[in-house]
């Protein structure tokens, strides 16, 4: 019994290794898509008020609800905050408390983590099943 258990646990974190894989490719296409509209968004007119540029209106949606991160979509890794027309953004960020600014990093690194924990996992657990094969192979041959 335990070790059915033990197989669908391995099976489990298998399949979670490939669903992270897979997020971290769609993370990546929505980040290429997302840096296309920010370049397209470069070459609207700029606006006179703070907050109309089309960059702040792009980090800024007026649905995106979240407590935890002071109703801030958590930026792009990387994105350069002091580009042009981040202004409103920048302000907003800097209203934040540092809880919230905590959550927004949270946020940010969450798939990187859990892929790197899912890989760190996997090569431990292919550690052990060779430490293990090679100990059976040791007791067939005595």
């Amino acid at each position: 019994m335990d070790d059915l258990i033990a197989k669908r646990v391995r099976r489990c974190e298998v399949t979670g290794l490939d669903l992270a894989e897979d997020i971290s490719d769609l993370k990546a296409a929505v980040r290429t898509l997302y840096e296309t509209v920010l370049i397209l968004a470069r070459r609207l007119p700029p606006t006179s008020t703070v907050g109309a540029d089309p960059f702040d209106v792009l980090m800024l949606p007026p649905w995106y609800k979240c407590p935890s991160t002071g109703n801030v979509l958590p930026p792009p890794v990387g994105l350069d905050l002091d580009t042009r027309g981040l202004a409103a953004f920048r302000m907003r960020l800097n209203e934040l408390t540092a809880a919230e600014r905590d959550e927004i990093t949270r946020c940010q690194n969450r798939h990187r983590l859990r892929l790197e924990t899912l890989r760190t996992r996997e090569s431990d657990r292919k550690a052990q099943l060779e430490k293990s094969a090679k100990a059976k192979q040791v007791s067939l041959e005595k």
